[in-house]
């Protein structure tokens, strides 16, 4: 008697099927989360890199500032329509939907001298005297907070970007 080929091949079910689909479609989910979580990490990454490098400029200049103001002779009042202010020379902030801009203004009729310092993130500057306020707890992200002796008083300014 001749065999007869066999004719019940083994296929997969319908819930082999299944199973295999949910399965890519749960590694696939869980690869498009990955790139999505690593796209946002590095974003913010970029974004506090850059608050950090603005800061660091603001510090410096307001540093120099400090330090002319210093040596200009003039006692530096705080307030008014100025963040500070010595003689003919002041810091000023101005807000924007966009940014910030800080003028240091150094009062001498050389327009190289005034420093304009714009930014797309917004920032905050608050200088007072030492000895007549503390620093408030705010939830900035990144702050500097630089302590500066002008004219025999200690002066504290506090430069940060706030929480989105």
């Amino acid at each position: 008697m001749a065999s007869q080929p066999n004719r019940s091949r083994r296929a997969f079910t319908l819930y082999e099927l299944v199973v295999v689909i949910a399965l890519f479609a749960l590694v696939g989910g869980m690869v498009t989360s990955f790139i999505i979580f690593m796209s946002n990490y590095s974003n913010t990454g970029e974004r506090q890199a850059q608050r950090v490098s603005d800061l660091t400029e603001l510090r410096a200049q307001t540093e120099a500032w400090f330090s002319y103001a210093d040596s200009s002779g003039s006692p530096v009042t705080l307030g008014g329509n100025a963040v500070a202010s010595a003689g003919g020379m002041s810091i000023t902030v101005s807000q924007q939907e966009d940014g910030c801009t800080f003028v240091f203004d150094y009062g001498t009729s050389e327009s190289e001298r005034t420093q304009t310092l714009t930014f797309e993130n917004s920032y905050t500057m608050r200088i007072f005297a030492d000895n007549t306020a503390t620093a408030e707890n705010t939830d900035a992200l990144i702050r500097f907070t630089v302590q500066m002796r002008v004219q025999g008083g200690v002066y504290v300014c506090e430069i940060y970007a706030g929480a989105e």
